[in-house]
């Protein structure tokens, strides 16, 4: 590992001479490298089929032992688990609508139920709304509190006390949120791969 680090040194210290690639590349390039290095094991890329096989057939023994259990991370939506099975570690899902459509609400409700009920730890990223907005949405979510009343703070007592009541849950609740404005694809790579270096994420929102 001592070694991997001063070759890793060594190749950082000649990107910096690299004057072809802008800075950010450079910075990219260097935490790519240290990230590598950080990993206990060295990722082995080749398999052979017969490994994979014998994996398989462990993975579908146990499925066949319990069956009907979500074999990723549940979505809390019974119709949608049913069809993708929970939410795969290292699969993409587009959400895909006109504007107005819901598309922020259903994103804050797999938030809210990955991280409430499965347990999951969530980081969502939002690039048009700002924190206080998003949390503010799940807050009504949650509360069953009026969105508009919530946003005006036109609130009877009664709303307090679910608002109150929808505080402590939210706030056991692991999701994580960076509302950094404009922020760049790599950027957004960069923190995602720290946040899943710090704790491993169910669902990463974007």
């Amino acid at each position: 590992l001592r070694r991997r680090l001063i070759k890793a040194s060594q190749n950082i210290t000649s990107l910096g001479f690299d004057e072809a690639k802008s800075l950010q590349e450079l910075i990219e390039e260097a935490e790519a490298t240290l990230f590598e290095v950080s990993q206990k094991h060295v990722k082995q890329d080749i398999v052979s089929l017969e490994t994979i096989l014998g994996d398989s057939f462990d993975r579908l023994d146990e499925l066949h032992k319990d069956k009907g259990k979500i074999r990723g991370v549940p979505t809390g939506f019974k119709d949608l688990d049913g069809i993708l099975a929970g939410l795969q570690r290292s699969d993409l899902f587009i959400l895909a609508a006109r504007p107005s459509m819901g598309k922020t609400a259903l994103a804050l409700n797999l938030a809210h139920n990955v991280a409430t009920k499965a347990g999951e730890p969530v980081l969502v990223f939002s690039l048009e709304m700002s924190k206080e907005q998003l949390v503010d949405r799940m807050l009504a979510m949650e509360s069953g509190v009026d969105a508009w009343a919530l946003r005006t703070g036109n609130l009877s007592d009664q709303d307090f006390e679910l608002i109150a009541q929808a505080m402590g849950t939210l706030s056991e609740a692991q999701i994580y949120i960076d509302d950094t404005p404009g922020i760049t694809v790599s950027d957004l790579r960069t923190k995602a791969r720290r946040e899943m270096h710090q704790r491993p994420l169910g669902l990463i929102i974007v």
